[in-house]
């Protein structure tokens, strides 16, 4: 199993995106 730093950071963006635009 290995973590795609990249497509992790991408993620990461979008988890924070989602709580500001609940926020």
């Amino acid at each position: 199993y290995t973590v795609n730093l990249e497509q992790l950071n991408v993620k990461l963006e979008a988890f924070w995106s989602v709580l500001w635009t609940c926020d």
